[in-house]
């Protein structure tokens, strides 16, 4: 093998993947003895040596043995004081995700609500520097305009579960587009000739429209079925909105955002739900691998730190995770 030898070469020759190699060579005890044995073994005739530095800057990462050795993020928030953003059915496995990455990574990370902390009479950068944390991990509904205010350039930061063309930070999302023609495809097999797509607004806007790009370009594919339905997108209680709608357009399955939809639908016609969770049990729809997003969002943290790097990246990168379709295969 000519040049230096990387994990990707490794894999390549051993026929194991990537993630495998590299803990193998980490000497993690997850993976088995005789497949570690093999290969390390491989990897010393090819030539491998692991560069020392990163090593010992990874091995700091990943130790944290007590929370005082652990580096302080704060997964940033704005929720009406008084309810759990972290218990919210659309939020669990997020969080999970993002503390399940931060224990392994040798992060600490919290919960701070903006509204909560600002109901106290506190400001938010007070909050934070007080606590020692080092990086921030923006929700969705935390302030976009917070977001970008100068003191942000004191934390490394991670956009989470929203569009990146919005934000001045790298960002880890659902794959919006991609979601929504997955889904559009699996009803076409399962018969449906006539799918609507009807949205609140602000998942509207958090996607950047990418919800609606999906839509008409999975249409523009499909001119067989004539001409594509017209969209909804409301705000609030958009029941009244919602009724007309169906009257109009006639679909016959809607993709939707909000599991008050549920309520408004006739017999018969089916919703299909573009981010599944708890609310929304025995339905069809896309689970947007909220848990994976979370764990996207760290990695990204984790690598701004391994550079040194702060405030806001001169060209921002983004991570978007496909979901799975769940329903009629």
């Amino acid at each position: 093998m000519s040049g230096a030898v990387t994990i990707r070469g490794i894999a390549e020759a051993t026929g194991y993947s990537r993630s495998t190699v590299s803990a193998a060579l980490r000497g993690r005890r997850d993976i088995a003895l005789k497949t570690r044995e093999h290969i390390c073994s491989v990897a010393a005739e090819l030539g491998y040596v692991q560069d020392p530095e990163l090593q010992r800057l990874m091995t700091h990462l990943r130790k944290g043995k007590s929370s005082s050795n652990r580096i302080p993020l704060a997964l940033l928030v704005a929720y009406s004081p008084g309810k759990s953003w972290e218990q919210a059915p659309w939020n669990e496995s997020l969080w999970q995700g993002v503390q399940e990455r931060c224990h392994r990574l040798g992060f600490s990370v919290e919960v701070l609500n903006q509204e909560k902390v600002q109901q106290r009479g506190k400001e938010l950068p007070v909050v934070l520097k007080a606590r020692g944390v080092q990086g921030v991990i923006l929700d969705g509904s935390f302030d976009p305009d917070m977001a970008q205010e100068a003191w942000m350039d004191a934390f490394s930061g991670v956009r989470v579960g929203t569009h990146p063309w919005k934000s001045r930070f790298h960002s880890a999302c659902p794959d919006y587009m991609y979601n929504v023609q997955l889904a559009l495809d699996r009803l076409l097999q399962a018969g449906f000739r006539r799918p609507g797509l009807a949205l609140m607004s602000v998942h509207q806007e958090r996607s950047d429209d990418m919800f609606l790009a999906g839509y008409l370009s999975w249409w523009a594919r499909h001119t067989e079925l004539g001409a594509p339905l017209q969209t909804l997108e409301y705000a609030g209680e958009g029941e009244g909105a919602f009724r007309s709608w169906l009257r109009d357009q006639t679909p016959d399955v809607v993709l939707v955002s909000d599991h008050n939809v549920g309520k408004w639908l006739p017999e018969g016609l089916r919703p299909v739900h573009l981010n599944l969770a708890e609310d929304v049990q025995g339905w069809w729809g896309i689970d947007q691998g909220r848990e994976r997003i979370g764990e996207a969002a760290v990695d990204i943290l984790s690598a701004q730190f391994l550079r040194g790097e702060k405030g806001f990246p001169e060209h921002p990168r983004s991570i978007m995770v496909r979901g799975d379709w769940v329903g009629p295969t």
